[in-house]
């Protein structure tokens, strides 16, 4: 959904989360 996008891309975004 939008939403859980929107949290993965704040994730990868502030370095917390990568593929």
């Amino acid at each position: 959904s939008p939403m859980v996008q929107k949290i993965v891309k704040e994730l990868v975004d502030s370095g917390q989360l990568e593929f």
